[in-house]
């Protein structure tokens, strides 16, 4: 009962009162998780490997280049944020077995994502190494924040509900017409959309 109540605080504390919480005593320490984690303070790839991390979940390690290696949280992982000058490579996902949600905004060393196929949900490849070929396996992605390398949705017509494809991209208004399901749509500065008339409900 004691183990639950702290385990719960720590899932809504940040990452100092997470750890403090972990050292109450030995019991507490061995039977402990730490389910989500943020490195933006530069957390090295050998505290992420440490046993409290090893049922991770959600890992934010945007911009840090010092973690390169997540092949341990495989089976775990369902959230994972590696844009910017991350460490994190395709080789680094290809292990990865559970991911839902993935933002790679930036990161130009991520090149597909057809490996989850079955459970990938949502996609920001903005500014990556994505490109057509890179997507062109995915069916039930339902989320996309489109690189500009992306100009075909096709094959995600029954499922994606959200797409932003603003700015420099090359989703045109063809690459919408078999979009039905779309709830919302940002294509904010995209010259080469001008008509979502049959998305009207």
């Amino acid at each position: 009962m004691i183990l639950d109540i702290v385990q719960t605080v720590i899932n809504f504390s940040n990452l100092k009162n997470q750890i403090r919480c972990s050292q109450m005593d030995k019991y507490v320490y061995d039977n402990l998780y730490i389910y989500s984690l943020n490195t933006k303070y530069g957390m090295s790839q050998e505290i992420i490997e440490k046993r409290i991390f090893c049922k991770m979940e959600k890992l934010y390690c945007y911009g840090n280049d010092k973690i390169n290696n997540i092949s341990h949280l495989k089976k775990t992982l369902r959230v994972l944020k590696c844009g910017g000058d991350c460490g994190i490579s395709q080789k680094d996902i290809l292990g990865l077995q559970c991911i839902e949600k993935l933002d790679c905004v930036n990161n130009y060393k991520i090149n597909s994502v057809n490996h989850l196929n079955k459970t990938l949900r949502a996609l920001s490849c903005g500014s990556s190494g994505i490109d057509q070929k890179g997507i062109s396996k995915l069916k039930y992605l339902e989320k996309i924040y489109c690189s500009k390398k992306i100009d075909n949705l096709s094959h995600l017509k029954n499922t994606l509900k959200i797409l932003n494809c603003s700015g420099n991209c090359e989703i045109n208004q063809e690459a919408i017409l078999e979009l039905n399901h779309i709830e919302k749509l940002d294509c904010s500065e995209n010259k080469k959309i001008d008509n979502v008339n049959h998305l009207i409900a």
